[in-house]
């Protein structure tokens, strides 16, 4: 039984790698693979803990330190290189939910003139973006032009020393899809957390 849930995982990579359908039914008889990202302890939604298992299993982020934003819950979950979670903190989001970019946004990010995630700066309406990322309910944590704002502590201990100073890869849960449209593998379902 446990060979079958291996060969399924690396059944799946492979075909994958090879250009082949990216998703595989378990067999009746797969037993679950056991992924711990962390994400449960974190109480994340279910979103977020399918896609940190999708990048987990799949081995996305290739070794790199990785982030996973939900934009439903605003909250960002940061994981080092080995994919264990380094910490999860609330974050404010673009003033408007949905998943399009304004034009040359991408351009400009590239460049290094849009930051697509930095700590709360002192703007003048910092005491309300502060006030709004404290509360507990996602609802009024849209307030920024589009970048993610996290809270200065956790940026300084967490993001910057993880994501700021060597690649890293940042992925973004859309508001207006489940996380199994962009990122399919329907043997997920069988496998636990």
């Amino acid at each position: 039984m446990r060979k079958a849930g291996a060969l399924l995982v690396a059944l799946a990579a492979g075909m994958a790698a090879a250009g082949g359908p990216a998703t595989v039914q378990p067999p009746a008889d797969a037993v679950a693979v056991r992924v711990d990202t962390g994400l449960a302890l974190a109480r994340a939604s279910d979103e977020a803990r399918y896609l940190g298992r999708w990048v987990a299993l799949r081995g996305d982020a290739a070794g790199r330190p990785h982030a996973i934003v939900d934009k439903r819950g605003a909250r960002l979950y940061v994981f080092d290189a080995d994919g264990r979670l380094a910490g999860h903190s609330t974050v404010l989001l673009g003033a408007a939910p949905g998943d399009r970019s304004a034009p040359g946004v991408g351009q400009r990010a590239q460049a290094g003139h849009v930051p697509m995630l930095h700590r709360l700066r002192d703007d003048g309406a910092r005491g309300d973006r502060l006030r709004r990322a404290a509360t507990p309910s996602p609802d009024d944590n849209r307030a920024s032009l589009g970048c993610v704002v996290v809270p200065e502590a956790f940026f300084d201990a967490v993001v910057r020393p993880l994501l700021g100073t060597r690649p890293g890869v940042v992925y973004v849960l859309p508001d207006d899809a489940p996380p199994q449209a962009r990122w399919p593998d329907a043997a997920l379902s069988a496998r636990a957390e």
